[in-house]
């Protein structure tokens, strides 16, 4: 049913979104030595989004999926490593989160619900953690705002214009560990999809929000974003909306608005040293410090 597809979908999106923001104030990442992400970092960033979709389409469909692997393979361990403080214990969740994803999407098939299900919880495990690693790797609100901006318009050209992520998410679609939260897709009239760098944007941006500009910014950012975008897969459940949306297309000027308001209204947006002090994190027994900028 449409309105199945739509509670899954939305409820992933909500996971991920709280899950997130939870793991920001209660966890400490144990971050690779890349020191604090500037712009840069954020402008590298922007040009490995738009060139994923180009690899996996021009790479065999073999080549692709092994990428994933290690892509989500590394994911989980960063997410799972300041929870999980046995060392092999820690490898066979992720290996065995890997290797279940693979088995399903063999034996049950990538457009079943189990397969569905699961690749899905994978996926809202793995936002978590990058968008954690990019908040406490120091990016700041100038960042992501410049971000969203230039990812606003590259998905108005990727989506409509050209059709990219179309056939970027039918391609993977035939995949495990597709990068996509999804959900009824047997059936075009109940298929919903939610791409993940659409779902890490959101996910990272209360975040930033809340270190930048105070716990009140990062709660308005995670409400507006998530009614905005639960507003629009409802929409397109109801077929009022039809066909691929550029996500970021609402998501980037909304971004984007926020940093402009929250500027104006706090002077200067603050350090991380600022922002620890004023809001000291909860005890973490793996817990490494975050960087102060």
């Amino acid at each position: 049913m449409p309105v199945t597809s739509l509670l899954v979908v939305v409820g992933c999106m909500l996971a991920s979104l709280i899950g997130g923001f939870l793991y920001f104030r209660r966890v400490r990442i144990n971050r690779p030595p890349i020191g604090v992400v500037n712009l840069r970092d954020a402008l590298i960033l922007v040009g490995m989004l738009i060139v994923m979709p180009y690899l996996y389409l021009a790479l065999p469909l073999v080549v692709v999926t092994a990428l994933l692997a290690v892509i989500v393979l590394t994911a989980l361990f960063m997410t799972l490593e300041p929870l999980v403080s046995n060392r092999p214990m820690l490898w066979a969740l992720c290996l065995g989160a890997v290797a279940a994803d693979i088995a399903l999407a063999l034996s049950r098939g990538v457009k079943s619900e189990s397969f569905l299900l699961f690749n899905n919880l994978v996926l809202c495990v793995v936002v978590i953690g990058a968008a954690n690693l990019w908040a406490q790797s120091g990016m700041k609100a100038r960042e992501i705002a410049v971000l969203a901006a230039v990812l606003t318009c590259y998905d108005f050209i990727a989506t409509w214009q050209l059709h990219l992520m179309t056939e970027v998410f039918l391609r993977l679609g035939q995949l495990p560990l597709v990068p996509v939260v999804a959900w009824g897709i047997t059936d075009p009239n109940t298929s919903l999809r939610l791409g993940l760098g659409d779902l890490l944007m959101l996910t990272v941006t209360p975040l930033v929000l809340r270190k930048a500009f105070g716990r009140r910014a990062g709660l308005v950012a995670l409400g507006s974003s998530a009614a905005v975008l639960a507003t629009m897969l409802a929409l397109m459940t109801a077929q009022v909306i039809t066909g691929s949306v550029p996500v970021m297309g609402v998501l980037g000027p909304m971004i984007v608005a926020q940093y402009w308001y929250w500027t104006r209204a706090t002077g200067t947006e603050r350090t991380t040293r600022e922002y620890l002090r004023a809001e000291p994190l909860r005890e973490n027994l793996r817990a490494e410090p975050l960087t102060a900028s």
